[in-house]
């Protein structure tokens, strides 16, 4: 078994592994929190009791590790080189499972799908492409296994309540009636393509029990499953662009995002949307140019 290793995913090259040191780390930049009762949220709200400590004293010295360095291998080398970039490295069940790639329309490399689904073993240390369950049809009437996922691209990997699950990114050579998503079974991966009206199917995300899933749609849409993925009902749209790009967490509400706009004074507040602990949603302003490093730059700004 593989311990204490760092491992690093070079863009259209190969993965390494990085013994890991004993230096000092960085801490990590903690994000900044809304006060309850505000319904914009601003850094200049946030105690800097919230923020890392910057001082000398926690400083990491950096060293030479080039030694350390370790070839493990090339797993997408059928793929053009752009769409053998590294997107997503997620640890599950003591394996690495590895998102590469690409959505794009346009050069270089574009709709690389169907892309296999890949993991490095950290026990057998080799790389492994298990096969994929999926159906003919939504309603799962005829079984096929497949070699690969449906998408262009495998852009994401989420372990949501104990088990790992891949948003379908962009279906590959199917119609936009539904969206994808993929979920590790017992029994191996399992294909669920019942996400409606889903163009792209960008994150997921498990909250109070329930299955939500930020998608594209004919806006930034959010939708919420209450049987574990099973249907999947609308629950409402951030307020910018087309896409619904991410879910994240503070003081346990869950936010999802679509676009954030920097220094566009049309759109200097963007709206995320917000659902509470009671599965209430609301409509959260974020103070864009303030809350976003670089602020003063005029160009749109998608999370993903």
């Amino acid at each position: 078994m593989i311990r204490n290793r760092i491992f690093i995913g070079l863009s259209c090259l190969a993965l390494l592994t990085l013994t890991a040191c004993s230096q000092q780390q960085d801490q990590p930049l903690a994000p900044y929190v809304p006060t309850p009762d505000n319904s914009v949220i601003k850094p200049s709200t946030v105690s800097s009791g919230n923020r890392p400590d910057t001082s000398a004293s926690t400083a990491s010295v950096s060293k030479d590790v080039t030694a350390k360095v370790e070839y493990v291998g090339n797993p997408f080398s059928d793929k053009p080189a752009y769409a053998r970039n590294v997107w997503d490295m997620q640890l599950f069940d003591n394996k690495i499972y590895i998102g590469h790639g690409n959505s794009s329309n346009s050069e270089p490399a574009p709709n690389a799908g169907p892309i296999p689904i890949v993991y490095y073993d950290l026990d057998t240390r080799k790389f492994v492409k298990p096969k994929v369950t999926t159906y003919n049809n939504a309603k799962q009437s005829k079984k096929i296994m497949k070699q690969a996922a449906d998408e262009e691209q495998i852009d994401l990997y989420k372990v949501l309540n104990g088990s790992i699950y891949i948003p379908g990114h962009d279906a590959s050579g199917e119609n936009w009636d539904f969206g994808n998503f993929y979920k590790l079974e017992k029994d191996g991966w399992k294909k669920y393509r019942n996400i409606p009206n889903a163009i792209h199917v960008y994150d997921m995300a498990y909250y109070q029990g329930k299955l939500f899933a930020a998608i594209s749609s004919d806006g930034a849409e959010v939708l919420r499953s209450d049987d574990g993925g099973k249907s999947w009902k609308s629950i409402g749209y951030t307020s910018e662009g087309a896409r619904a790009y991410t879910f994240f967490t503070l003081q346990n509400k869950l936010y999802a995002a679509g676009m954030f706009y920097l220094d566009n004074k049309n759109t200097r507040q963007t709206s995320l949307l917000t659902v509470n602990e009671r599965l209430e949603v609301t409509s959260t302003k974020v103070d864009t140019a303030a809350w976003l490093p670089g602020g003063q730059n005029k160009r749109p700004c998608g999370l993903s």
